[in-house]
């Protein structure tokens, strides 16, 4: 998980090798980034735009970005 940016607005980016796909890795990780942001004060979650590679679209990632988003409903 990538983190970085201004105040205000944050860049987020992830990848799982494809080894670790499909084993919770990617859960585990959002979670444990909702909780840094929300320890640092982040009260909501504005519109994230899933960047895959070769501008496939990947379900997981979709997925990801909801369970994300839910903790911050």
């Amino acid at each position: 998980v990538y983190y970085g940016g201004i105040d205000t607005a944050i860049d987020v980016g992830w990848w799982v090798a494809r080894e670790y796909r499909g084993r919770g890795f990617g859960n585990q990780a959002i979670d444990l980034l909702a909780q840094f942001l929300k320890a640092q004060g982040v009260t909501g979650i504005g519109q994230i735009t899933i960047d895959t590679y070769q501008g496939e679209y990947n379900c997981a990632s979709g997925k990801l970005v909801k369970r994300l988003k839910a903790y911050f409903i």
